[in-house]
């Protein structure tokens, strides 16, 4: 058994801190009880020295607090990194991101966010020991652990401006491993071979809904979050790599089931074909199919998720 992709996935740490930031059964949501929102995802700005900064998360609360977070799934932090982040004034969220003063009366925080180990081919490594070796005696940026195969979140290094949240999380968040929400399901790291599956699900979603066009501009917003506005936090970038990612994605069935699929240059929409309305058991088979390119991939032909 190989763990690296579930101990590795920064997503995963993402929609947790999302998740503990909205009101949702099954899932602890302390943060939103203190008044904070998810405010940014993926957002760039630049700094006070001129220098882009990309957050992960950006959270806030009306009691006049910011937390800015970064995650990392076992790598260091690069030192340009940590000093863009410490270069960052509150002029730069007011006035390259657009926060009000509000949020911003008692301070903001960097934050990193990471596992207790991860694995590289079945090898533990310390994650959080590698993470804070450029952070500890250099910066104050608070560091949250991810506790995986003991199912808590934690303070392990500094502190927060807001007193609340430090007591919160000194003393353990218990995270149900398996009722993490997805906010997130795809950035700009996210593959082609990754992003198939999500979008023939989709496509699928969409016949049976006799949604029979829909712009990529569509289909990268459902695929990035299954939560009606999440998309509107995502940051341009983001959603610019993952929309050019599908262009190929789209391609790629449209050479492999032309007759389903066509693209309209002029009103730039994709159209599936109106045979697929109220569409029968092989036709959605030979869709489902796709996903794992069963679909009589000739000798020698390249495969569906092939570059």
């Amino acid at each position: 058994m190989s763990y690296s992709d579930d101990y590795r996935d920064e997503k995963e740490l993402v929609n947790i801190i999302i998740g503990l930031t909205f009101p949702r059964a099954g899932f602890p949501h302390p943060f939103y009880d203190l008044d904070y929102e998810v405010k940014a995802l993926e957002q760039s700005f630049v700094n006070k020295k001129g220098n882009t900064v990309k957050p992960d998360l950006i959270i806030a609360s009306q009691r006049g607090f910011l937390i800015i977070f970064e995650a990392k799934s076992g790598k260091n932090a690069e030192e340009e990194q940590l000093k863009n982040y410490a270069d960052i004034e509150n002029r730069d969220l007011i006035n390259n991101v657009g926060f009000q003063n509000i949020y911003l009366e008692k301070g903001f925080d960097i934050s990193y966010l990471c596992y207790q180990d991860t694995y590289v081919e079945d090898e533990r490594i310390g994650a959080y020991d590698n993470l804070i070796k450029s952070i500890k005696g250099n910066y104050n940026f608070a560091v949250l652990k991810y506790d995986k195969d003991n199912s808590f979140l934690s303070l392990e290094l500094n502190e927060f401006n807001d007193e609340k949240i430090n007591l919160l999380t000194k003393s353990i968040i218990k995270i149900p491993k398996n009722r993490i929400p997805h906010f997130i399901n795809f950035d700009q790291h996210s593959t082609v071979k990754e992003l198939i599956p999500a979008a023939v699900q989709n496509i699928i979603s969409y016949i049976l809904e006799d949604k029979l066009e829909f712009t990529l501009e569509e289909l990268t917003n459902d695929l990035l979050s299954p939560y009606p506005g999440i998309e509107n936090l995502i940051g341009s970038e983001t959603k610019r790599a993952v929309k050019n990612k599908l262009k190929r994605v789209m391609r790629k069935l449209k050479d492999k089931k032309p007759e389903y699929f066509s693209w309209k240059n002029e009103q730039k929409y994709w159209k599936i074909d109106d045979n697929l309305t109220e569409p029968n058991y092989n036709q959605l088979n030979a869709l489902r199919n796709l996903i794992s390119d069963k679909a009589n991939t000739a000798e020698g032909q390249m495969s569906i998720f092939d570059n």
